[in-house]
């Protein structure tokens, strides 16, 4: 088998994990849209560490933030600034075993039988990974993205 990854936290210095924290409340109770302020997650996540506010409804604190997605809005925007986007994916998947919001299906079949893990620490193509969609995340990101012409229902 290959050799598992292993996870390290550093500070955020990638502009584009930056925009898509600050496109949508990530740790707002329920998966909200925050209050309209510009802080988003870094204001949510003040506020669960100080005890201002209720913990995430996952309490692991953990948050897969879709980065692939922001960059294709981006591209989109900017290289077919008059285009209309319709998108459809799975809201929910079952049974995830991955702690965190938003969190993938890390899946494998052995035997016709299928097999969750509880990591997406899996050796590289060993399992297939899926994420839900997050459509009220996905809208508030499209607008951030798109400006003030855009338009999601």
């Amino acid at each position: 088998g290959g050799e598992l990854g292993r996870e390290a936290l550093r500070p955020v210095r990638d502009g584009l994990i930056r925009r898509t924290m600050e496109a949508f409340d990530w740790a707002g109770s329920a998966g909200a849209p925050g209050d309209g302020s510009e802080a988003g997650i870094l204001s949510s996540i003040e506020s669960f560490v100080l005890g201002k506010g209720g913990a995430p409804a996952d309490d692991s604190g953990v948050v897969f933030l879709p980065t692939v997605a922001q960059a294709i809005l981006e591209n989109l925007s900017r290289e077919i600034p008059s285009h209309t986007l319709l998108m459809m994916d799975f809201d929910h998947l079952p049974d995830v075993r991955v702690a965190g919001r938003n969190a993938p299906l890390v899946s494998n079949t052995v035997a016709s039988v299928a097999q969750d893990a509880s990591t997406y620490l899996v050796p590289p193509g060993s399992h297939d990974i899926f994420f839900p969609t997050n459509f009220k995340a996905l809208a508030a990101m499209y607008a951030r993205v798109a400006g003030e012409g855009a338009r999601t229902t």
